[in-house]
């Protein structure tokens, strides 16, 4: 389960990913495309390595339309 004080819930929805003027092609940085994100929380606080390996890490789901 997600402890959930200190993050801030996000809605998710349709968003543009990436550039059309990447600085290194390998990257994968390009082209810019239209992503649709899954509703999530995030940190309200910047997480550091210690505190991630206190707490379990769930992937965010992703899709790329």
């Amino acid at each position: 389960e997600v402890v959930k004080e200190n993050m801030a819930f996000i809605p998710g929805g349709r968003t543009f990913m990436g550039t059309n003027t990447p600085i290194l092609k390998a990257d994968g940085e390009g082209p810019m495309r239209m992503v649709t994100l899954s509703p999530y929380f995030i940190d309200r606080f910047t997480v550091t390595n210690e505190g991630c390996q206190r707490t379990p890490m769930t992937p965010i789901p992703v899709r790329f339309d």
